[in-house]
C-alpha cells in the first residue's frame, strides 16, 4: 500500500464533527465521601483492636528470629508468630516444642 491508496481509504470516512462535551456524573461526591469514611473507620478500629507490644516480646521476637536463622524473612515471621502468641492467650503447643539443632 502506498501513501495515495492510504489517503483515498481516509477521505472516503469523515470525522465526527458534534462530539458532545464528557459530562461529569453529578452524583459522584457522596461515593467519595463514603469511601473516606469507610477508609477512617478501618484504620481507627484495627488501631483500636490491635494491642501495643508488650515489653517482653521485643526479646522473645529477637530469640525466635534467631531460631529461625535471622535474616529479614526471620524478624517478619517471628514478629507474627510472637503477636499471635499474645492475641491467643498463650503459646501453642507446636510452638513450645523444642526445635532440633
Amino acid at each position: 500500500m502506498n501513501d495515495d491508496q492510504i489517503e483515498a481509504l481516509l477521505g472516503r470516512y469523515r470525522p465526527i464533527t458534534n462530539v458532545p462535551p464528557l459530562a461529569r456524573a453529578p452524583r459522584t461526591w457522596p461515593w467519595a465521601v463514603a469511601a473516606a469514611a469507610l477508609l477512617v473507620f478501618t484504620l481507627g478500629s484495627n488501631l483500636l483492636v490491635s494491642s501495643p507490644a508488650r515489653p517482653d516480646e521485643d526479646a522473645r521476637e529477637r530469640a525466635l528470629a534467631a531460631r529461625l536463622g535471622g535474616g529479614l524473612d526471620a524478624d517478619v515471621m517471628a514478629a507474627w508468630l510472637v503477636r499471635t502468641e499474645g492475641r491467643a492467650g498463650g503459646s501453642p503447643a507446636w510452638m513450645r516444642a523444642e526445635v532440633p539443632q
